[in-house]
């Protein structure tokens, strides 16, 4: 093992770093496999392992690249200083259930055909970061461009003005950046406050592009962000195999479903009884097809979920779920909009390029005023919502004047209603 395993310099470089013992706590092995936990910023370590026979890392970083600096720090530790190790045949669980599951690869394949299998999918992933940057200079052109025209002119702008870069921004392989683009126009005119809707979205461009443009500077859970944000997708296998696992009672509280070039996607929100975080389960379907799996509203299930790397992780994939025979009776939120918009900023600040995020209330009034529905908190704060006739009339039926709990997804400037309890009941709306 050596510094000639590393993906590129760069990686090498911060392995070095890493590579005494410091850095480093329960290092252990025996004659197939050694692992340790190596420290990162905070009070975060990250798992790492080596498999001798078959010549395979794990880490539970976020770093795409194969192997990563801790892998490769742990080979150098292992080849120059062995002694540092604890020789044990009991291996801790993670390490265990990786040499059961994840690390052997496929049959008849050697040791040097992982190496280059590992070194293939990382230079189809540098070619493709490489196209990713070059879209970035046309992007931060045509950014500067539209600047300084103006955002009023974009109100005589065409439709092709959109979907012109939104095209060629998605062949350079910034997908999810394309298709924010070509939704822009939705925002032009929608009210009287959407020139300054429309400066948030470019501004959340160029923040990409000068964030992709020095991604190596960056910690890793910054640098899934950005590739999160420009397109480039985890796959659940790397997940389930890396991702943080918590396990926990979840409890389905809201779900939106939409469209979009015809491909349909659903968004549910769950939050955890005992660890109270929110994961967010994101499902795709095409034309006709169903969802892959089904999560009805208010139902309560415990099992375990992966949440995807992020400085503010949030997505979720489901790994295993046993849904209990009860409902959900009480939503557990904030006591004030105070409190939340506080908790909200916190999230914001560690991930700027989210755009919906749970909000729970407690203790909610709902009122009429001028035809139009307010939400008072306990301090009679407002807390602006999303007009929808039907849910209004629903939310003011079940109230009754009285306080509910309320759940629903926050814009940054709009609440959107998604479900409420009150009385022990709950109501999706």
């Amino acid at each position: 093992m050596s510094l000639k395993l590393a993906p590129d310099s760069a990686t090498a470089d911060r392995a070095k770093k890493l590579t005494t013992t410091k850095f480093w706590r329960a290092l252990g092995g025996n004659a197939s496999v050694f692992w340790g936990e190596c420290k990162s910023k905070g009070l975060t370590y990250y798992k790492v392992a080596f498999q001798k026979k078959t010549q395979t890392f794990k880490c539970n970083c976020a770093s795409r690249k194969y192997p990563c600096k801790h892998a490769i720090a742990l080979s150098i530790l292992l080849a120059d200083q062995t002694d540092v190790f604890t020789r044990t045949e009991d291996l801790p669980e993670w390490v265990a259930d990786w040499v059961q599951k994840g690390a052997p690869p496929a049959k008849d394949q050697t040791p040097e055909q992982v190496q280059s299998n590992a070194e293939n999918r990382q230079k189809n992933f540098s070619k493709r970061l490489d196209r990713m940057v070059s879209g970035l200079d046309e992007l931060e052109n045509w950014l500067l461009d539209t600047l300084r025209q103006g955002i009023a002119a974009l109100e005589q702008q065409p439709f092709s003005y959109w979907t012109s870069i939104s095209a060629r921004i998605h062949d350079a392989q910034l997908s999810a950046i394309g298709k924010r683009i070509k939704n822009i126009p939705i925002l032009i005119g929608s009210d009287e406050d959407w020139p300054a809707k429309v400066l948030s979205e470019l501004t959340a461009y160029y923040l990409l592009i000068r964030g992709l443009r020095k991604m190596d500077e960056l910690p890793l859970n910054i640098q899934q962000d950005l590739l999160s944000v420009a397109g480039v997708s985890t796959k659940k296998e790397e997940l389930f195999q890396y991702g943080q696992t918590v396990k926990d009672t979840w409890m389905v509280l809201g779900q939106l479903e939409g469209v979009e070039e015809k491909l349909n996607f659903r968004r549910t929100w769950v939050l955890g009884f005992e660890t109270n975080r929110y994961g967010l389960i994101l499902d795709f379907a095409f034309g006709r097809h169903p969802y892959s799996a089904n999560y009805r509203k208010g139902n309560v299930f415990v099992g375990q979920v992966v949440f995807y790397p992020s400085n503010a992780p949030l997505r979720i994939a489901v790994k295993d779920k046993l849904v209990l025979d009860r409902r959900v009776k009480r939503i557990i939120g904030f006591e004030t909009f105070t409190e939340y918009l506080t908790f909200y900023s916190q999230n914001l600040a560690a991930n700027p390029w989210q755009i919906a995020f749970p909000c729970s209330l407690e203790g909610i009034i709902p009122i009429i005023e001028k035809d139009q529905l307010l939400l008072l908190d306990k301090d009679k704060k407002i807390i602006p919502v999303f007009h929808n006739e039907k849910a209004k009339w629903k939310i003011l039926a079940a109230s009754g004047g009285h306080p509910v709990n309320i759940f629903g997804e926050w814009s940054g400037e709009k609440l959107l209603p998604l479900s409420l309890t009150i009385d022990n009941q709950f109501i999706a709306l």
